[in-house]
């Protein structure tokens, strides 16, 4: 299938601000379903999270999953993209309170992943967390998927 000579769509999928408290981890799943058989011939996925120290005197870490697949489960054969981001830091040291990832796939003319009329897309998302009982993790994740109909 090739996006020459037909309308490029987006569709834009979206958790936002997803809060984590001290070793804990949060799945989540939104799922579309195009009501046409399309071709995805590009997307964009951004795993983020911010860190809400409330005591730095401890060291601590997260994790932030995202991933777009057929499959409602994380790595399957149907996954078509993933995006992951890990900080860890020490005792007493301050560290930037964003951390992200971003992974990008597009396809090149006459390529791309054949969705059928009524099969799901998933963003599969998790944040975990490994800090101090009191501090606060929030998770956002982005994911821009390019189409075409068939």
């Amino acid at each position: 299938m090739t996006a020459k000579g037909k309308q490029i769509k987006t569709k834009f999928m979206m958790v936002d601000t997803l809060a984590v408290i001290h070793a804990t981890t949060v799945d989540t799943n939104i799922s579309w379903v195009p009501q046409d058989d399309i071709t995805i011939i590009g997307i964009q996925l951004i795993a983020e999270f911010n860190y809400s120290p409330a005591d730095i005197a401890e060291a601590g870490g997260a994790y932030a999953l995202a991933e777009i697949s057929r499959a409602a489960m994380f790595d399957q054969d149907s996954s078509m993209v993933n995006s992951r981001v890990n900080m860890r830091w020490a005792a007493a040291v301050l560290v930037p309170p964003i951390a992200s990832s971003r992974s990008t796939v597009e396809y090149p003319e006459g390529y791309g992943i054949d969705i059928d009329d009524g099969e799901a897309v998933n963003l599969l998302t998790r944040t975990q967390s490994h800090q101090a009982a009191s501090d606060t993790v929030a998770g956002a994740f982005r994911a821009i998927i390019s189409y075409v109909e068939q």
